[in-house]
């Protein structure tokens, strides 16, 4: 591992004298047994995330002791050596009042570096600051399902409990399951069937080889809720800077410069156990794990060409939770819009669509439905209150001359150029939809100035008569709003789009979710700003690498449930910043 690191944040108390005019019984310094908030250590030059090391503090010995990893990065097979550590930066925060001597600069962790704290009676403690590479002590089961039955599972990883959904008899099977990296099972059910119906037991031993845990296992089918999701079942289930997988990091500059080259992540997909992840203008899109996040493989996609900058046509991808992707090459490229479809990952592209139209469209493209049944394709329009819809039916594009929808409630002058619409009804046009994206609405009820745009957000409407029947919460102009999805699970409908923060300021990267059981925009069903997720502002470009994506061009979300109907992911990915999946689920606990 050649990757090295360090920076100094060191907090240092001020120590106030008396003057002589003072009374002496107005000063009194706090005394410390702890004298630390907390201490870390990083590699110089390397911008993971997990780069960051923290120190136990042994008070009594008067030893702290900075933990690297072994594996690193996480769930690699590159490993530390004590060697690595020699040149290290140090992040030190202190209790107030505290000073800390002599000033840590770049330290080596593969020796003892002493430091002295002076606290406001001069008392002096002296510390001995040391590395340690160490192996991890994570027994955690995360996924487990014993596919060749279909017998889908809960881990209760706390307490090491694995409940199996089925109530008849399973017999002696395979099992897939994903674990503590490094971590080993005795026995291993990925290769030695295991007799599911006698009580089984599996024992874990993590990566340090000594810490160990037994998992138990019993059969049966948890209780659903009657409608909806379990509270607080929301968690973040993994996170992954877009870098990492090897897509391109550009400049906020080079976002706003509008120039075809820097595109960027440009939609998600779900195939099976896959999420799909495009890479506008690559002519490839990325193959990860939908569970953890792993990068598997990418989709070669060169077969829909280059465009006169020598970069691929690709441009916008979105997929119908039916194992079918589309692909959309924008008129920009070509003179006219092409949509491709691929069945399966490893399906061939065919072109479903060309569409001769020098407007801008294309930048969104949304389906509902199955694209190998019945299905409805939309996509806004730049310039223009309107978008477009083509119809499948039976596999086949109905014409390839859309039909031009003029939804209400927009003020005049909306730009419809990165606006996403999602139908909730793949297989009947006149279905309600959503409409999402950066556009100026007339708020409702109306106001004596009808045309006077007060908002913007997302939008119902009426599939029938296109009129509004419900508006969603407002968001600052300062912010875009470009892709949105619907879903039904466990007896409950739900609406999400997500918020990019194109500037330095204004509402963070985020996503909203309604519930919209009730045929309506007015109650919220996650919530991303607080509570169990935290959600707002940290996965963006602008916490990723500090960028801002003024063109807004880029970015998805979307829903996919598990086939046994218990578990609702959401999948989101943020143009020059993150791409994750938050899990909820419709579990009765109670029962």
């Amino acid at each position: 591992m050649k990757t090295k690191i360090l920076s100094l944040v060191s907090a240092v108390g001020l120590i106030f004298g008396l003057s002589a005019c003072q009374d002496p019984h107005e000063f009194s310094p706090t005394k410390y047994d702890e004298h630390f908030d907390s201490m870390t250590a990083s590699f110089f030059d390397d911008d993971r995330d997990e780069n960051a090391f923290p120190a136990e503090f042994d008070y009594q010995n008067h030893v702290i002791t900075i933990v690297v990893p072994w594996t690193y990065p996480a769930n690699t097979e590159s490993y530390l050596e004590m060697a690595d550590l020699t040149r290290m930066k140090v992040q030190c925060n202190l209790k107030k009042g505290l000073v800390l001597e002599p000033a840590l600069t770049t330290i080596d962790l593969t020796k003892d570096t002493h430091i002295t704290i002076t606290d406001g009676y001069g008392i002096k403690t002296p510390y001995t600051i040391r590395g340690e590479v160490r192996k991890s002590n994570n027994v955690d089961i995360f996924e487990f399902s014993i596919p060749e039955a279909g017998v889908p599972a809960i881990v209760d990883a706390d307490n090491h409990v694995i409940t199996l959904l089925a109530l008849e008899e399973i017999g002696t099977q395979l099992a897939q399951l994903e674990a503590a990296h490094h971590a080993t099972l005795n026995p291993d059910p990925r290769v030695t069937p295991i007799d599911w119906d006698n009580d089984p037991t599996l024992e874990v031993t993590a990566e340090d080889g000594h810490t160990k845990a037994t998992y138990t296992f019993t059969k049966g089918t948890p209780e659903k809720l009657m409608f909806g999701l379990r509270e607080h079942s929301a968690k973040l289930a993994w996170v992954k800077k877009q870098s990492e997988l090897g897509i391109p990091v550009y400049t906020t500059a080079e976002l706003e410069s509008g120039d075809t080259r820097f595109n960027g992540s440009g939609g998600l997909g779900v195939i099976g156990d896959n999420l799909i992840l495009n890479e506008s203008g690559a002519n490839k899109a990325y193959v990860l794990n939908k569970k953890n996040g792993t990068l598997i493989s990418t989709i070669d996609l060169s077969a829909l060409g280059k465009n006169s900058t020598g970069f691929g046509n690709n441009h916008r991808m979105c997929g119908d939770n039916h194992g079918n992707l589309l692909f959309a090459v924008s008129p920009v490229f070509t003179g006219s819009l092409q949509l491709w479809k691929m069945s399966g990952i490893d399906g061939q592209l065919v072109k479903l669509l060309d569409y001769a139209n020098s407007a801008a469209v294309g930048n969104s493209i949304s389906v509902a439905g199955d694209l190998n049944g019945d299905a409805i394709i939309t996509s806004g329009t730049n310039g223009a209150l309107q978008f477009y819809r083509w119809i499948v039916k039976g596999g086949q594009l109905q014409s390839a001359t859309p039909d031009v929808i003029v939804p209400g409630g927009y003020a005049a002058g909306s730009c419809w150029g990165n606006m996403d619409i999602i139908y909730t009804n793949g297989s009947n046009p006149n279905s309600n939809y959503f409409t999402i994206g950066y556009m100026a609405h007339n708020p409702l009820p109306p106001t004596a100035d009808d045309t006077k745009a007060i908002n913007r957000t997302c939008q119902y409407l009426n599939g029938a008569t296109n009129d509004v029947i419900s508006q969603g919460t407002c968001i600052t102009s300062n912010s875009v709003e470009n892709s949105g999805d619907y879903i039904e699970f466990n007896n409950s409908k739900y609406f999400i789009h997500n918020v990019m923060n194109t500037l330095g300021y204004g509402y963070g990267a985020s996503l909203l979710m309604y519930d919209v059981t009730a045929r309506n925009l007015e109650t919220p069903a996650l919530d991303f700003n607080g509570g169990d997720l935290a959600f707002t502002g940290q996965y963006g470009a602008a916490a990723a690498n500090g960028t801002h994506d003024k063109a807004a061009n880029g970015s998805d979300v979307m829903f996919s449930a598990s086939e046994d109907g218990y578990f609702l992911y959401i999948f989101f990915e943020f143009r020059n910043g993150y791409v994750g999946c938050v899990r909820c689920d419709c579990i009765d606990m109670n029962k």
